[in-house]
């Protein structure tokens, strides 16, 4: 009698798992008449570098196109615009002390 319980019971447990194992598989893919159905997952990366600072999505979640989906540190690019606009300043000014070197030059070189 107890060995008849205990063969059903194991029975029921290994029916039990099957039947779990596969309603996990079909949750995780689920399946159509024409085919399979499965949801493409893709690693990211940013073009530029720096300190991600604000994250706008979880992990595995469905996003559509030209959703925001982190935000950089701005200061990095911001420092190394203003570093560049000092140069573009610093190029200008030399320029043009060197045009006015020039018309100096000229001007003495009429003279002799």
């Amino acid at each position: 009698m107890i060995k008849r319980y205990l063969i059903t019971l194991i029975l029921l447990c290994t029916a039990g798992t099957v039947l779990y194992t596969h309603y996990q598989t079909y949750t995780n893919n689920p399946w159509t008449r024409d085919g399979q159905v499965s949801a493409y997952v893709i690693s990211i990366t940013p073009r530029v570098t720096g300190q991600v600072t604000q994250v706008y999505v979880a992990d595995n979640s469905k996003v559509k196109k030209g959703d925001l989906l982190f935000e950089i540190d701005p200061s990095t690019y911001a420092a190394s615009y203003h570093k560049a606009l000092a140069n573009q300043k610093q190029a200008t000014a030399l320029l043009a002390k060197a045009q006015n070197e020039e018309q100096r030059a000229r001007k003495l070189e009429k003279r002799t």
